[in-house]
């Protein structure tokens, strides 16, 4: 009996020490990552393979592995924006050309050889983020119609750019600074001529002491009072996409809001009306967060129906 139960025991350590030698051979065989790369050489592209080892010492392989995809950068984990806009200056924002689609930007980095291997779109969006905060690398609009931008983002602090879409665009440094100074030089004007026009002209006949007119003529006629003639209201809506409502509001302050915050003894008042549908229903858990925030946000109403 005890001889048996030697033998077994014998067994499970040799059994062991098999397993033991083949994982060891396993990582001794496997051990080498490779990986293509393109560059250009004379104009030329020449596609090149690297490779590198893992260590087989190493107590985690995977582990290992991605440390060694981020070392050598065959995978980007965190992406800086100059490295972003040295991208758009080499490639894309070149030979008078202004902006660029975003997603066409981001779809080429998942497509061509030559360019960084992000992880995942959201170190993409990342630098995106990053760099409209100042107006050191490019700026970024949702959207253009005409020689207008939708949703222009420059040395702007945003914190979200919402979804990349086929509007989304990437504009040159350069070209921002200019687009941003046209606003500026825009706004300036229209605050200018609100001004001039509540103002009576120049030429106006003179008034006498009592406030009627020196002009010969009838006792009848009158000037008018052209300040009674302004309207003094102004109510409008407008329905946003979901997913570019961050950008157009941000839009819609520009151009429309701050023409009236500009002027003095304006009252602007901003409502948002937020209208949700599903055909299956709310679960309890949205339906809380959504009370929660509601709440925190200070609306005024907030109700869910059947």
């Amino acid at each position: 009996m005890n001889q048996d139960i030697s033998h077994l025991n014998q067994a499970k350590r040799s059994r062991d020490h098999s397993e033991q030698s083949l994982n060891q051979l396993i990582r001794e065989t496997w051990k080498w990552l490779i990986a293509p790369l393109e560059d250009f050489i004379k104009g030329k592209p020449q596609l090149v393979w690297e490779a590198v080892q893992v260590s087989p010492s190493a107590p985690n392989l995977i582990q290992a592995i991605e440390d060694k995809l981020r070392e050598e950068e065959w995978l980007v984990y965190e992406w800086s924006p100059i490295h972003l806009r040295n991208l758009l200056k080499q490639w894309y924002l070149k030979d008078d050309t202004k902006d660029v689609g975003a997603l066409k930007v981001w779809q080429d980095t998942c497509h061509y050889l030559y360019l960084p291997r992000l992880v995942n779109d959201q170190v993409f969006l990342n630098a995106i983020v990053k760099g409209i905060e100042t107006e050191d690398y490019f700026g970024f609009a949702a959207g253009k119609d005409g020689e207008r931008y939708l949703g222009f983002a420059f040395a702007f602090g945003s914190g979200n750019i919402g979804v990349l879409d086929e509007s989304s665009l990437f504009i040159d440094r350069e070209a921002a600074i200019v687009y941003r100074d046209s606003l500026k030089r825009d706004r300036a004007n229209q605050k200018e001529r609100n001004h001039t026009d509540t103002t009576f002209p120049a030429d106006m006949e003179e008034m006498d002491d009592k406030g009627e007119s020196s002009a010969s003529g009838s006792d009848d006629v009158s000037i008018p009072d052209k300040a009674s003639s302004f309207k003094k209201q102004f109510y409008g809506t407008v329905s946003l996409d979901p997913i570019r409502a961050k950008m157009d509001f941000a839009t819609i302050i520009d151009e429309v809001v701050q023409q009236f915050t500009a002027k003095l003894g304006v009252d602007v008042k901003i409502s948002v009306e937020i209208q949700a549908q599903s055909k299956e229903g709310f679960d309890e858990a949205l339906q809380r967060a959504i009370k929660e925030n509601c709440n925190v946000l200070k609306f005024l109403t907030s109700e869910f129906e059947y």
